[in-house]
């Protein structure tokens, strides 16, 4: 990723972010800031702010709550922020069909629970470093205890962190990997590979999805 313009431009250090020609450029855009500790937690909600406000005073700091821009098109709703970045080549293993890229901002601790996703994805790691743990589609779904709701269908009612094995007896069973992806840094996830992220410190990243 080290032709990326805006690598080129933080040079793996959020604090280079503020001052960055993509804040500059892009900070008066209204962006979605998920709060809470993930979007299948009941505390969870979510605010539109100004990108630029949302990094001075979320994206590098820990509080109490958390504040994710999570899974965001971005670069549908600024096609010109596409120019900030590559295309991986290796989406050509697959039929080289771009489903969608999504653009993740936040501080040290966020989340991402446990799920699925229908789509190969190649992710990747602007800054920061973020933990990941990979289950291979060779469990029986059972194993994953999915959410009963249309909406989170995609998504396990296991707390990877802390498992509760009276209800999920079935999980421990499962095979799985673990990652560290740091800054500079991409990772292959294949379709039906079920996923858990955290950021280990202030962290950006973009992935693409594909057939």
């Amino acid at each position: 990723m080290d032709e990326w313009p805006i690598c080129q431009q933080l040079r793996g250090d959020p604090n280079n972010l503020l001052g960055s020609a993509f804040v500059r450029e892009y900070g008066d855009y209204l962006v979605p800031i998920e709060i809470g500790s993930g979007y299948s937690s009941a505390d969870f909600e979510q605010v539109h702010i100004p990108l630029r406000d949302y990094i001075e005073y979320g994206a590098l700091k820990e509080s109490d709550k958390i504040y994710y821009l999570a899974q965001h098109s971005l670069f549908d709703q600024i096609p010109k922020a596409s120019e900030q970045i590559i295309t991986p080549e290796y989406i050509n293993a697959g039929k080289g069909d771009l489903y969608n890229k999504n653009f993740w901002l936040g501080p040290k601790g966020t989340k991402s629970p446990l799920h699925m996703d229908p789509h190969h994805n190649i992710f990747c790691q602007v800054y920061g470093r973020k933990y990941v743990k990979l289950y291979p589609n060779t469990s029986p779904d059972e194993n994953f205890y999915r959410f009963k709701d249309f909406h989170l269908r995609n998504t396990s009612q296991v707390d990877v962190e802390d498992v509760d094995l009276v209800n999920f007896p079935l999980f421990p069973k499962n095979d799985f990997y673990e990652e560290e992806v740091n800054s500079g840094e991409m990772l292959f996830i294949p379709k039906g590979f079920w996923h858990f992220v955290k950021s280990k410190e202030p962290s950006m990243s973009v992935n693409f999805w594909f057939r």
